[in-house]
């Protein structure tokens, strides 16, 4: 009997310790498995979130794919501008946009449109043609051109430099250098110019007389209008360099065909050219 009370008297306290001990590892054991659903939740939340969130590669081809969007509409806008432009022999063209624009009048046909904005590159005659320039001027026009080209013309005249950048009617206007470098016929010195024009979003450039100058190699153009005959400017080889350099989307040889160069020439330029060459038919 005093066996099994003191065994009573001692359980008690045994008891109630126990008790004590299980609920603490109890609480520890709830505590540990809300902290590991916490976790596993949050593990799951990530995961998620990361299968929901697009992927670098996905973001990457999104951006390939505006760009080649990008790349489709501005040769859709070449496509369309190609049929405004009209090549009226030798350096002078004539594009009919918003604005009727023509680059170097020469010899033109009586009765031809009249002009918004004329761009003349070089006091030589066969591009500084005060009569010519006359049969398409206006009320309005505006002729765009270096100071001693200027000095022979009348009429709204505004006087551009290479490197300046004029807005004319809407039409941004960028002139370039212009020379050659193993001849004397344009001198660099002369300051005389090529233009880069905006029309309708498309970039178009005309080199001028020109050989193939350092400076074409930071050109950035859409068409690019290149004098392919030699003699005066760059033969078709060098145009070809020139092309390559630049990388429009569409190149068109001028500077043949007239006073010095023929057709092959421009069929030389578009046969080696690895940048897509339209050859115009001359409208002169």
């Amino acid at each position: 009997m005093r066996t099994s009370n003191r065994f009573r008297i001692l359980t008690g306290p045994t008891v109630i310790l126990i008790l004590l001990i299980s609920c603490a590892l109890v609480s520890a054991a709830i505590a540990s498995a809300v902290t590991a659903s916490a976790a596993t939740a949050s593990t799951g939340a990530q995961k998620a979130a990361k299968q929901g969130a697009p992927k670098p590669e996905a973001a990457k081809e999104g951006g390939s794919k505006e760009g080649a969007s990008k790349e489709k509409a501005s040769m859709e806008g070449v496509k369309t501008m190609l049929k405004k432009i009209h090549w009226l022999g030798h350096d002078c063209f004539r594009i009919d946009a918003e604005n009727v624009i023509y680059f170097d009048p020469l010899e033109l046909k009586q009765g031809s449109a009249p002009a918004d904005i004329i761009l003349i590159t070089h006091e030589h005659f066969d591009h500084c043609s005060p009569k010519d320039v006359a049969e398409i001027q206006k009320k309005g026009t505006v002729i765009v051109t270096t100071a001693d080209c200027a000095k022979k013309l009348s009429g709204e005249t505004k006087i551009i430099k290479p490197g300046d950048t004029i807005t004319v009617k809407g039409v941004r206007i960028e002139a370039v250098p212009a020379y050659n470098i193993d001849k004397k016929f344009h001198p660099k010195d002369k300051g005389w110019v090529g233009y880069i024009i905006t029309v309708d979003k498309t970039r178009i450039y005309h080199a001028g007389d020109t050989d193939f100058i350092p400076e074409m190699k930071t050109i950035k153009t859409d068409i690019a209008f290149i004098p392919v005959s030699g003699t005066y400017v760059m033969t078709a080889d060098e145009a070809v360099k020139a092309a390559e350099a630049i990388k429009p989307q569409v190149a068109i040889p001028m500077h043949y065909g007239g006073i010095v160069g023929t057709d092959k020439d421009a069929a030389t330029f578009k046969q080696k050219c690895s940048v897509p060459v339209e050859i115009l038919k001359s409208e002169k």
